[in-house]
């Protein structure tokens, strides 16, 4: 059963299958593409919109033989607290190479701001790379976008631009849209094009997994990254 937050005008719906934000919108319309299958061009279908979590990993598992942006986004969350405009989802794994690993993601709605906190604990050892990845709404029809300052074509973004920043700033129709982190500083650019959006995804430092690269856990330590979404 999906959860829905509200504060003022704003309004944030979350699926627990996945902690996967569908919905997030106030009453000038909606600043993420709101989430559905589409068809992509050899048949399959892609679900594409709202925000996921990207956890163990961002991006291509490599050796770890993890599928895309690991497994958060495909297991069920359980709901540990909830109010009007905040939830705490958690995940608890309990079988395969990750056992013993605890995720909590806290979504809180203010008017004008919507924030994601991920806190992780595991193993020593353990190896994670997270991010988010949230798809905002552009305009129908439009093939271009500002995003801090810079144009980009959307055409041009099949392969993804990485820049490291603590915030990145992009112009929606009829507002500007700030998303921040200071844990999550690599931020990746990209769109297929499938939908009206384009996903600015912060991350711990891109494809990590694939460069064979991570932040390893250790034992007894907990690990935060937080995200903004201010409109």
């Amino acid at each position: 059963m999906e959860i829905e937050l509200e504060n003022g005008d704003a309004r944030a719906i979350i699926d627990p299958l996945g902690a996967w934000v569908t919905n997030l919108s106030d009453q000038s319309g909606d600043i993420l593409f709101p989430k559905r299958l589409l068809v992509a061009l050899d048949g399959n279908k892609k679900a594409r919109g709202g925000c996921h979590v990207c956890l163990p990993q961002f991006g291509p598992g490599g050796e770890s033989g993890l599928e895309q942006h690991g497994f958060g986004r495909t297991s069920v969350w359980e709901i540990e607290k909830r109010s009007l405009d905040m939830v705490i989802l958690t995940l608890r794994v309990k079988e395969g190479n990750y056992t013993g690993l605890t995720a909590a993601l806290t979504y809180q709605l203010s008017e004008h701001q919507f924030t994601m906190k991920l806190t992780v604990h595991g193993s020593a050892g353990m190896k994670i790379s997270p991010g988010f990845h949230p798809y905002f709404s552009v305009l129908r029809g439009e093939e271009d976008v500002e995003i801090s300052g810079e144009r980009f074509e959307l055409s041009e973004l099949s392969n993804t631009e990485f820049r490291v920043a603590q915030e990145q700033t992009i112009e929606l129709g009829n507002r500007t849209v700030r998303i921040w982190s200071k844990e999550l500083p690599t931020w990746a650019i990209w769109s297929d094009q499938l939908g009206s959006y384009i996903c600015i995804e912060p991350t711990l430092g891109g494809n990590m997994f694939q460069e064979g690269k991570a932040l390893i856990l250790r034992d007894d330590t907990e690990y935060s990254f937080a995200v903004g979404i201010c409109w």
